[in-house]
């Protein structure tokens, strides 16, 4: 099959490997390089690493191409089940040593462990995987980052669900403050205060995906934003990334549309745990299962996708702006490269503003965010993580859990939310012929 080359013109651009997939004749190679589709930068306006991002308009910037075919393969389901080899190599949950920068090794595993189990195989990493890779590994080497955080010590506590401790003491004392209320879901953006079109380009702290950084959009997901965040979870091709959401009164810190996300080489909790189905894929939701989860510490939703990435944006974002309208705090994990979404409605910043958490859940100081729920716990006292175990994991996690008859209601309107944005979508499929 023929392969396009790459070639390298005015504006540095990356490309999918769906797009080295294409059948096409190509023309031999000219000896000058193409005229660039971009118009020249004013002057004086040229992206830098100091600069502000609110000087981007204008700027060349590198851009990402990606399949926008919307049909999913359906063998790429996956759930926790598709980390069986590194669990396998790693033993069974507890006590292991975990890593956010390289996959752990089968060789971990005992002579006898290795003898009863396949040896592990660690995935190809797609284009835009190993980018993110690179970009984290230049602004480490320039000292970017506020701590790092590969020096911190992590582990897999004991017990079936594999809860993730890391200990960070520097987390709550360099963390940039929060500027805003955090008793409210929905606020109207403020440009006075700290937002991504104040970061300099060179910060890369964390993986942040801004939607439309320029349009200076609240902290509020919507089915388009969604959307993209599940799009890039798909071309990041590995199960290993995460994307995350917290909305404002779920420990949302910046009221700036953005979602969260980093590599982690191990299962997460919520991955592991069962879940009860409440309505199968091929009914009111098309192609959209939706399940409950069970056994685990905070009551959440599963939206997993059957054949269409936009279905499952659709009935999720609906979900979470009628719970943004209802006042209801909620955190997303997105998994299994953009098919599951699961939804928490967060109750901690509440019931911590009446005074009912446990004193002992308040002097850890950790306000479980969108991957404190998932299963990924960042311990701010050294105390705290020497004592990590699967109960205490659990007696932290249910102080963000809604009880049972909340639950349901939350339940209920994202639901009918999410059955509403459908009968909008065969309407308008309709009305198009």
């Amino acid at each position: 099959m023929a392969t396009k080359p790459l070639t390298v013109s005015r504006v540095p651009t990356i490309y999918s490997l769906a797009q080295l997939e294409e059948t096409a004749t190509f023309p031999p190679p000219s000896p000058f390089p193409p005229p660039s589709p971009f118009p020249s930068p004013p002057k004086g306006v040229i992206s830098t690493p100091d600069r502000a991002v609110a000087e981007l308009a204008g700027s060349l910037l590198p851009a990402f191409h990606y399949t926008d075919v919307d049909a999913l393969d359906g063998g790429r389901v996956r759930s926790f089940g598709s980390f069986d080899s590194l669990t396998a190599a790693l033993g069974p949950a507890g006590g292991e040593e975990a890593t956010g920068a390289s996959p752990p090794s089968s060789e971990a595993a005992s002579d006898e462990d290795a003898a009863m189990t396949e040896p592990m195989v660690v995935p190809q990493r797609s284009v835009l995987s190993m980018l993110l890779l690179a970009e984290w590994e230049d602004r480490a080497e320039r000292g970017l980052f506020r701590y790092d955080v590969t020096a911190c010590p992590t582990r897999v506590l004991p017990g079936h669900l594999g809860f993730v401790a890391q200990c960070n003491e520097g987390r709550a004392s360099k963390k940039r403050p929060t500027e805003f209320r955090v008793d409210q879901v929905t606020q109207a953006f403020d440009p006075a205060k700290f937002n991504f079109t104040k970061a300099a380009q060179k910060e890369y702290g964390h993986v942040l995906l801004v939607p439309d950084a320029l349009s200076r959009r609240a902290q509020a997901v919507d089915t388009a934003s969604l959307l993209l965040a599940l799009q890039f979870a798909r071309e990041a091709d590995t199960p290993y990334l995460r994307l995350g959401f917290n909305s404002l009164g779920a420990y949302g810190t910046i009221n700036h549309l953005h979602f969260q996300a980093y590599f982690l080489y191990a299962p997460l909790a919520a991955e592991r745990a069962p879940a009860a189905e409440l309505l199968r894929a091929g009914g009111a939701l098309a192609g959209v299962s939706v399940a409950s989860l069970e056994g685990y510490p905070v009551a959440g939703l599963v939206f997993q996708a059957g054949g269409s990435l936009a279905d499952l944006a659709r009935c999720v974002g609906a979900a979470c702006e009628a719970l943004a309208a209802a006042g209801v705090p909620h955190n997303l994990l997105i998994a299994d490269c953009g098919v599951r979404v699961f939804l928490f409605p967060n109750a901690f910043a509440e019931r911590k503003a009446r005074g009912e958490i446990p004193e002992d859940v308040v002097e850890s100081q950790v306000d479980p965010a969108c991957w404190e729920i998932a299963g990924h716990i960042v311990m701010k006292r050294q105390q705290d993580y020497d004592t990590a175990s699967q109960e205490s994991a659990w007696h932290l996690l249910s102080c963000a859990s809604y009880d049972p008859a909340n639950f349901a209601r939350v339940t209920e309107i994202s639901i009918n939310a999410a059955k509403e944005a459908m009968r909008g979508r065969k309407l308008a499929t309709a009305f198009r012929y």
